[in-house]
């Protein structure tokens, strides 16, 4: 996979590789909940399900609907701010996200609780806020030569101040299950068999 490197000219394909390798490819591991894992079996559908964006795999790299890096077009100072920006704040669905699965009993057995919390791949609407332009932004405008180091540092403080800040922040969300609701429906389907 081509990557941009000192002194070559920068097509399309070598930056989508290179923000691939430096940004996509670290954000999309160690996905452990998506639309093919929920936190659990029983979780509310569509209450809960549709606040999954996607797959554990992570976001496919693909152009956003601001990008102007597309092969045979001029790669220029606005299309690289745009992409890098773009991509960065829709990486910031996968996060972190903690679901407790409140039990309720009555007249059973005691009540439970269980908490599971991993790095999940959410919707836009659940995306963790606050991403802000690096300082290295500054370094890529119009009439000025981009090196392709700074291009790079512009990536990694991009996926440096994702991986700090917006992947770790927890989103909280819990349900309920009525543990004798359950009880009665598993004995009502046995007594039917």
């Amino acid at each position: 996979m081509p990557q941009i490197t000192a002194g070559q000219t920068v097509q399309a394909q070598d930056f989508y590789d290179t923000f691939f390798s430096r940004f996509a490819t670290f954000a999309n591991s160690g996905i452990a909940y998506g639309t093919n894992n929920y936190h659990f079996a029983d979780i509310p559908n569509p209450a809960f399900t549709s606040a999954y964006g996607g797959p554990t795999s992570g976001l496919p790299l693909a152009p956003t609907s601001t990008n102007s890096i597309n092969p045979g077009n001029i790669i220029d100072d606005q299309g690289i701010k745009d992409y890098v920006i773009g991509r960065s704040v829709e990486y910031c669905r996968i996060r972190n996200v903690s679901v407790t699965r409140n039990v309720t009993a009555s007249g059973g057995p005691a009540a439970t609780s269980e908490t599971r919390t991993g790095i999940s791949h959410m919707t836009q609407a659940y995306a963790a806020g606050g991403f802000s332009n690096p300082g290295s932004i500054n370094n890529i405008y119009e009439g000025n030569t981009i090196f392709s180091s700074q291009l790079i540092q512009f990536i990694d403080d991009c996926y440096n101040q994702y991986n700090s800040n917006q992947r770790p922040s927890v989103f909280s969300a819990s349900y309920s299950v009525c543990h004798n609701s359950c009880h009665s429906n598993c004995h009502g389907s046995r007594g039917r068999r």
